[in-house]
């Protein structure tokens, strides 16, 4: 049976917006301005750990992304961003639990974000004893990668936790750690789960990517707890393990291969029938707390429930098959209340006994904002790029400045979108770069149509790279106290002749099918590209510039397709040799210098002045090739603004020579996002991702001020726009808070 999956209805909805920005806006300072920076959503994104209070029904607790915790205590119609919370951006929550003794003593496991290999490092436990509002690391954890973790239910101040490198034990509620598990066994390690046996502290059951083990005496010995010749198949990775409370000699074990239970205590298996090989990636079993034959499966595709103890004529799917389930929660007081946690649509709550189910998201976000721009012509219009969502996520729009957003993607399905570019000269048509292709919008993201070629495909020439040898790549530490004397990098001279290819050489126009990262508009030079005849087509030609995985395309008619730039071979600095086409991070044009393209690489920056045939690479300190941005002053196209990965660089000259960061700015730092106020040219904010920080400079990057974003819980920003109608105003795209709206106010 097909399940809807519902909104909550708009009152919910404005609760929520009134409550998120009461709640998570916080006051930054800088010497002239009181500064807001408010965490406003979109709603959504995806629930990694979930627990409800023992103690009370209305209270639930949900992990996300960089250390995000939240609490309802309206079961679940409002979320609250608990602050400060726990610190801890780059990590990812993967458990909550309630302690089952002492109210107000809660847990919290983390991983890294990153966590792809056997050395990998980073996560811990964190506990709050007051009840969330104030979070210690348990040191004994520091850095362990946090998969599960169990109470005992016998003896409460004994916890187990799985870890990525060993399962870790404790009697004294975390005060100190004993790791339980032998160091580089071959067998024992991988371990995803971990569930304790609640008559008896001592006996502990695990899941390895290998079938789980069991240890009876606190990890002095283990034995394998399954096989092949007991009943489960050998290839299994033990995903969730879950104890009949009632009864602890039946176990379930969630498996690549199924689900499994055994009646007496491990040493015989039989595998679940009834849930399709499809859906065989189980996360979580939960078994009801008050309904024993009733079992939640919580796999990739979808939520199964069977309510006759998992008998294979029982299992039905109750949502979709594209929703993905990390937590499930049932409180006693309220059986017939379910809340899913998953991927990508927040959380779902069933009041009906799993029936069907609604989306209650409001004030909690988990958002990945790759693109933000706010509208050139409408007050209070702003768009914004998600990505990593799925059907929840796409183009979404606010028309009150950021307050309240509403998912766009009609004629679009479902795709991420990485970059947003509006017409100036109609402003109604606005362009998504996303995954899957380029798509536009003639009335203000409405509606979309994928561009594609339209007639007879055409050839374009191939583009020939001139090379520019640099002559100085030393530079000098500058003074970091103020603006005195700036260093200076002088460019190299050297290059060939560019030469416009001859047309026994054009390639075939294409259309953009892949990623795209940027897309910008494009003012040719008169005369050159695809035979342009007169001045007058090329001022009323539509050229455009796209950044995309497969290299830097560019148009002069988007129905007629694109043609590749030629990009230079990027060079393995360990032998010399050139290795794949190097990859474009930045993009930027300027209608004041008509044929030029600057690209931000990881081989430094280069610029096209011929509409993109032949690139030059621009000298830059060697310490400054990895390029992440590139900015352009909307009035003065000689001054170009540059972010990367070793700090902040600005050229008045066109790049021929240039100035390293400015007065209040310290030495380094990864720059992540580059924005120029629409309203005030002078003013410019960057973001600084390796130290948590916004800069922001009135004077075109001579003199700055930190701006404290501090308490927000993601402090890497993927994108910055400025409000072109309010100088006081901009917008950032988080890694994964979704839209940050920063304003401020005269003192």
């Amino acid at each position: 049976m097909t399940k809807r999956i519902k909104c909550l209805s708009l009152a919910f909805f404005l609760i929520g917006f009134v409550f998120l920005t009461r709640s998570i806006a916080q006051i930054a300072q800088d010497n002239d301005y009181d500064r807001m920076v408010q965490m406003t959503g979109p709603f959504g994104g995806d629930v990694t750990a979930m627990a409800i209070d023992p103690r009370s029904a209305d209270r639930i607790w949900l992990g996300a992304s960089d250390g995000q915790i939240f609490r309802s205590t309206d079961g679940g119609r409002v979320w609250k961003r608990i602050r400060p919370g726990v610190k801890a951006p780059g990590s990812s929550i993967t458990v909550i639990f309630l302690d089952s003794e002492k109210p107000g003593v809660i847990y919290v496991g983390m991983k890294p974000l990153l966590d792809l290999a056997e050395e990998a490092d980073g996560g811990g436990v964190f506990v709050s004893e007051d009840d969330g509002q104030s979070w210690s690391l348990l040191e004994g954890m520091r850095g362990r990668s946090v998969r599960a973790m169990s109470q005992s239910a016998k003896d409460p101040n004994t916890l187990a936790v799985a870890a990525r490198d060993g399962v870790y034990y404790t009697n004294d509620r975390g005060k100190t750690w004993k790791r339980i598990t032998p160091e580089n066994d071959p067998e024992l390690k991988g371990f995803h789960s971990v569930a304790i046996d609640p008559r008896d502290a001592n006996v502990i059951y695990v899941g390895t990517h290998h079938l789980p083990w069991k240890t009876t005496d606190a990890g002095k010995t283990w034995k394998r707890a399954a096989s092949k010749e007991r009943g489960m198949i050998d290839d299994s990775d033990i995903f969730a393990i879950n104890i009949d409370q009632s009864n602890p000699d039946t176990v379930l074990m969630s498996a690549c291969s199924g689900i499994y239970r055994s009646r007496d205590a491990s040493e015989t298996w039989s595998k679940l029938q009834g849930i399709p090989y499809t859906s065989r990636r189980t996360h979580v079993i939960y078994q009801h707390p008050t309904k024993p034959n009733v079992i939640f499966a919580g796999t990739t595709e979808g939520l199964w429930i069977s309510t006759d103890g998992g008998k294979p004529d029982s299992w039905r799917r109750m949502t979709g098959p594209n929703v993905v389930i990390n937590a499930i929660a049932v409180h006693p007081d309220r059986p017939d209340r379910v809340f899913l946690g998953v991927d990508d649509a927040g959380i779902l709550i069933s009041v009906n006994g799993a029936e069907s189910y609604e989306a209650s998201n409001a004030g909690f976000i988990n958002r990945q904002v790759r693109a933000v721009i706010a509208d050139k012509v409408e007050r209070g219009r702003v768009y914004a790029g998600v990505i990593f969502d799925r059907a929840s996520g796409g183009l979404f729009i606010s028309e009150d400045g950021g307050g309240a957003w509403r998912q766009s993607i009609n004629g679009m399905g479902v795709r991420d979108v990485y970059s947003l570019y509006q017409s100036d000269s109609n402003p109604a048509t606005i362009y998504a770069g996303t995954n899957n292709g380029l798509f536009r919008s003639d009335d203000r993201g409405r509606n979309w149509t994928q561009v594609k070629k339209a007639g007879a495909e055409r050839r374009s020439a191939k583009t020939r790279i001139a090379m520019v040898n640099l002559k100085d790549q030393s530079s000098p530490s500058p003074n970091a106290a103020g603006p005195a004397k700036k260093p200076q990098v002088k460019a190299g001279v050297k290059s060939r002749t560019p030469s416009k290819p001859a047309k026994s050489e054009r390639d075939t126009l294409v259309d953009l099918q892949n990623q795209i990262f940027a897309i910008l508009p494009f003012t040719p030079n008169n005369g050159e590209g695809d035979s342009p005849s007169t001045s007058d087509r090329i001022t009323k030609s539509n050229w455009m510039v796209a950044s995309t995985w497969n290299g830097l395309f560019v148009t002069e008619d988007e129905k007629k397709g694109w043609r590749e730039s030629k990009l230079p071979k990027a060079v393995n600095r360990t032998d010399g040799n050139t290795a794949a086409q190097i990859k474009v991070n930045a993009i930027v044009t300027n209608p004041k210098l008509p044929g030029a393209i600057f690209i931000g690489t990881d081989e430094g920056l280069f610029v096209s002045r011929d509409n993109g045939w032949n690139f030059q690479q621009i000298a830059m300190p060697e310490a400054a090739r990895r390029i992440r941005n590139v900015v352009c002053d909307p009035r003065d196209p000689e001054t170009l603004y540059v972010g990367t990965a070793t700090g902040f660089f600005r050229s008045m000259d066109g790049g021929r020579s240039w100035e390293s960061r400015g007065g209040g700015m310290p030495q380094g730092g990864n720059i992540g996002a580059i924005v120029v106020s629409a309203a005030n040219p002078d003013e410019l904010y960057v973001s600084d991702e390796s130290r948590g920080v916004l800069y922001h400079s009135k004077d075109r990057g001579t003199n700055w001020e930190k701006v404290d974003i501090s308490k927000a819980p993601s402090l890497k920003l993927w994108s910055l726009a400025s409000d072109p109608f309010d100088a006081n105003r901009i917008y950032a795209g988080s890694f994964s808070c979704g839209v940050y709206v920063m304003s401020r106010k005269s003192k």
